[in-house]
């Protein structure tokens, strides 16, 4: 397989939870599920920041079980614990893109080892443990399932930073499809363990450059990740991100000050990954109007996207039948949201219409014996740290 070329780097008030909503803290595996304790992990002796956080009462309990599950994967401590949100990309108009990041998204345990070696467990597939040589790793060489979470030591290493061999423990909130991005979310956690460890100096725009050289090179997130990358890698709480290649700028979204909320429905269906296309949206003049303080202007935005991509064939007969009840149900707006095999929409709703918009949508599916949505309120988040 040719190689591919790297890019040149340039050094809410929370809310109850619908029934039917994802909850925020991530489950706690069964404890048969735990992936057995490597034999050898040579580990290098550095001081281990997990176990002290898997202690820690006044942390959430996704933060304290990653590095717990690490430790008993393992059988010793991670060096340090990390949280990479998940991201939506609300419009697009040809490259330039506005994202922001969501609070579902990925945990990551890492710790250096002696052996050249990268070795990567994650929570949501206990039974699975992918190891390779960093010397072999390129597009290609690993499982499928591992592909998001390894592409960025790839890309790290492509571009000639000094990485060594690390043991790597993720847990997702998430899968794939449900509308945040959960591969780019992974890659970015990861992504951010490695620089902490190896490349402290590397700046964050360039690490997402290389994140998203690593996704594509080793297909593993469905292409047009820029955007995302760098929303994850350097959102703003309350903030969108406008990304137009070189020139990228913050965009204000006050959604609570607004009483409006953005609504992903997570229609459950799973089907060929697709990879997004080229959008043609008003996507400036949307950002001019939200800096001006008019959040509801998304909301006719969001629809005349989705009527372009239904009109194309573009959008599921799911992702539709969504936009429409949630529409005929008194939504400012939706669209079709791209996510690998998933087919979510995304929602603009006032905030007393949520409960009402999500019933709608509930029967709707019902009436067609469909699967019962998954709802997620989403905000604009912060970026992916250390914890």
């Amino acid at each position: 397989m040719p190689e591919t070329p790297h890019p040149a780097v340039t050094p809410h008030r929370a809310e109850t939870p619908h029934p039917a909503e994802a909850p925020h803290p991530a489950e706690a595996p069964h404890p048969a599920e735990t992936p057995r304790p490597a034999e050898n992990p040579r580990r290098t002796e550095t001081p281990r920041r997990g176990d002290a956080l898997a202690g820690r009462l006044d942390l959430a309990p996704e933060v304290r079980l990653v590095p717990a599950a690490f430790h008993e994967a393992y059988g010793y401590g991670a060096t340090g614990v990390w949280r990479a949100p998940g991201s939506v990309t609300l419009l697009s108009d040809g490259e330039a893109s506005l994202s922001m990041a969501a609070r579902w998204g990925t945990i990551v345990a890492a710790h250096p080892r002696d052996d050249g070696a990268v070795e990567l467990a994650l929570m949501n597939r206990p039974a699975e443990r992918e190891r390779i040589d960093l010397a072999a790793l390129r597009p290609g060489s690993t499982e499928p399932w591992a592909a998001a979470a390894l592409s960025p030591a790839w890309a790290l290493r492509e571009a000639g930073f000094p990485l060594g061999g690390t043991t790597l423990l993720a847990g997702v909130d998430l899968p794939e499809g449900t509308g945040l991005a959960a591969p780019t979310s992974t890659a970015c956690g990861v992504a951010l363990a490695l620089r902490d460890l190896y490349a402290p100096e590397l700046p964050l725009d360039a690490l997402a450059t290389l994140v998203e050289h690593g996704l594509r090179a080793f297909d593993a997130a469905g292409g047009r990740q820029a955007g995302r990358c760098r929303a994850t890698l350097l959102a703003r709480p309350g903030a969108l991100f406008l990304d137009e290649g070189p020139d990228a700028a913050f965009v204000p979204l006050d959604l609570e000050t607004a009483g409006l909320r953005l609504l992903v429905a997570d229609t459950r269906v799973r089907d060929r990954p697709l990879t997004p296309a080229a959008e043609r949206t008003r996507l400036r003049e949307v950002a001019l109007r939200l800096r001006a303080g008019d959040a509801a202007v998304l909301g006719a935005e969001l629809t005349a996207a989705h009527n372009r991509l239904a009109d194309a064939g573009l959008a599921s007969r799911e992702q539709s039948a969504v936009v429409a009840a949630a529409l005929d149900a008194g939504a400012l707006g939706g669209r079709m949201i791209w996510d690998g095999p998933g087919r979510p929409a995304l929602l603009l709703v006032r905030a007393d219409d949520l409960a009402p918009i999500r019933t709608a949508i509930t029967k709707a599916r019902a009436s067609g014996r469909l699967p019962t949505p998954r709802f997620l309120t989403v905000t604009p988040y912060g970026p992916a740290a250390q914890n």
